[in-house]
């Protein structure tokens, strides 16, 4: 008898095992995006960030992002900066910019002379972009769409010298 009357108390011990681990997974999963969040470059770090790298002469750049290639490095930014916040500090510090795509649709002028490195590691998931031409570098800051939607994203790449004209 004395079993079947404890037989409710172990499914509500049951029931609360499961809460608290539920509630631990949702715990490491917030605090593995806190982490993530850390990671990346707010606005008041990004012109920090993207000066050593159009300083550093000809040195080729690998970007560390799985897909893309060689000859320019992705930063990743906060999700709490937007476009226009981007924009805004690095024409601070580079001057005006160009617009190499809007609205998903890029400007059928872009070559490699025009910015089309910073289009490039992308493909067809570039929303919007803007590039500053600094040196031997392109300088872009724009937003991708990804597997975990739309995010922000800052790069560096390398400029093709214009011919003669």
């Amino acid at each position: 008898m004395s079993l079947v009357a404890a037989l409710p108390a172990w499914g509500y011990i049951g029931f609360r095992v499961k809460r608290e681990i539920r509630g631990i997974k949702e715990d490491n999963r917030a605090a593995r995006m806190r982490g993530e969040e850390r990671k990346r470059i707010g606005r008041d770090e990004l012109l920090d960030a993207v000066t050593p790298l159009v300083a550093r002469g000809p040195q080729p750049l690998e970007c560390g992002v799985a897909g893309h290639g060689a000859g320019h490095l992705c930063l990743a930014v906060s999700g709490k900066v937007t476009l226009a916040d981007l924009v805004e500090e690095i024409s601070r510090r580079y001057g005006p910019s160009r617009n190499l795509a809007m609205g998903g649709h890029a400007d059928p002028t872009v070559d490699a002379t025009a910015g089309l490195p910073l289009l490039t590691p992308f493909g067809n998931h570039v929303v919007d972009m803007r590039a500053w031409a600094y040196g031997s570098w392109w300088i872009g800051a724009g937003t991708v769409d990804g597997d975990d939607g739309a995010r922000r994203v800052v790069l560096v790449a390398e400029r093709a010298a214009r011919g003669p004209c």
